[in-house]
């Protein structure tokens, strides 16, 4: 499943509460969101940022040309 590995290190990512990361964020995105993952592996910090839309969509479109045959 898309969007449960880190991108840095392919670690599981787990929920994390905001406050645990506070320090660690800029001050807009720690406002923004409510909902953080953490690395498992190296503890970088992720969110549902504008970019997410974006990269379902390439995902989806990953899967589709996987699921189709070629002869």
């Amino acid at each position: 499943r898309p969007f449960q590995r880190c991108l840095v290190c392919n670690g599981w990512l787990e929920p994390v509460d905001k406050t645990l990361i506070r320090d660690q964020l800029p001050a807009g995105i720690w406002a923004d969101n409510n909902e953080f993952h953490r690395c498992q592996g190296c503890h970088q910090i992720y969110w549902k940022g504008s970019h997410l839309t974006r990269m379902e969509r390439f995902v989806v479109g990953i899967l589709a040309v996987k699921g189709k045959k070629y002869g």
